[in-house]
C-alpha cells in the first residue's frame, strides 16, 4: 500500500492517519491511528492558496494569520509561465479567491506564481493549473 498526501496544511501541525480495510462481505475494520508532526512551509506564513493543484474553479486565497493584517491595501499579481502577469486590485479580502479563480479558469495549464502584497509585506505561492 502506498499513499502520498498532497493536501497537507501549509501551517503544519499534527496529522492523523488510519487505514480502513473492507472485506468482500462489506464488513470493515480500522487500523491503529498514527500521528505525524509536519513543519509548516517556509516563507508562506500569512496566506494560503488552495486547492493546489487546481483547475481554476473554486480557487481560494485565505489569510492564515489575521493578526499580521493591519487593514492595508492588498494587491495580487498572477505571473504566468511565460513571465506575463495579470494584476488584481483587491477590494474585499473575502473576494480574493473568486477574483483569482475568474482569471485562472480562462488560462492555459501551467505553473503560475501568485504574488500577494500588502503594506510592506509580500508572499509568493506557486499554483499548478491543470486542465
Amino acid at each position: 500500500y502506498s499513499f502520498e498526501d498532497i493536501n497537507l496544511p501549509i501551517q503544519g501541525g499534527n496529522i492523523f492517519y488510519r487505514l480502513k480495510q473492507v472485506d468482500f462481505d462489506g464488513t470493515y475494520t480500522y487500523s491503529r491511528t498514527t500521528a505525524i508532526q509536519i513543519e509548516g512551509q517556509k516563507g508562506n506564513k500569512i496566506w494560503r492558496a488552495y486547492p493546489n493543484p487546481t483547475n481554476g474553479n473554486s480557487f481560494q486565497v485565505s489569510m492564515l494569520d489575521p493578526s499580521s493584517y493591519r487593514d492595508e491595501a492588498i494587491s495580487l499579481r498572477v505571473i504566468s509561465p511565460t513571465g506575463l502577469y495579470h494584476y488584481i486590485q483587491v477590494d474585499d479580502i473575502q473576494s480574493i479567491g473568486a477574483q483569482v479563480s475568474d482569471w485562472l479558469v480562462k488560462q492555459a495549464a501551467g505553473i503560475y506564481t501568485l504574488e500577494i502584497a500588502w503594506g510592506s509585506n509580500r508572499e509568493y505561492h506557486k499554483v499548478i493549473l491543470k486542465r
